[in-house]
C-alpha cells in the first residue's frame, strides 16, 4: 500500500529501522481504514502507555520531529 511505502521511505530517511509488527487491533488506525481513509500506526517510543508512569525520551521526540518532515516530503514526491 501507498502508506507503508512512504512510511518506510521516511523512516529510512530519518534514520531509523523499519520494523513492521501487527498491533492486535484497538487502533484509531482501524477506524480511519474502516471509513475508506489509508493510514497506519507509527510507533513513537513512548514507554508505559496509559499509565501513570507513561514517558517519553527526548531523543525519541527528536526522531518524531525528523520522521514528521520526511513523511510529508514523503507524501509530497
Amino acid at each position: 500500500d501507498a502508506v507503508v511505502r512512504i512510511a518506510r521511505q521516511a523512516l529510512t530517511a530519518a534514520g531509523c529501522e523499519v520494523r513492521e509488527i501487527e498491533t492486535g487491533g484497538g487502533a484509531d488506525a482501524h477506524a480511519f481504514n474502516a471509513a475508506g481513509k489509508q493510514c497506519l500506526n507509527l510507533s513513537s517510543g513512548m514507554e508505559a502507555i496509559h499509565t501513570p508512569d507513561e514517558r517519553i525520551r527526548v531523543d525519541h521526540v527528536e526522531a518524531l520531529s525528523r520522521i514528521t518532515i520526511e513523511l510529508v516530503r514523503a507524501a509530497a514526491a
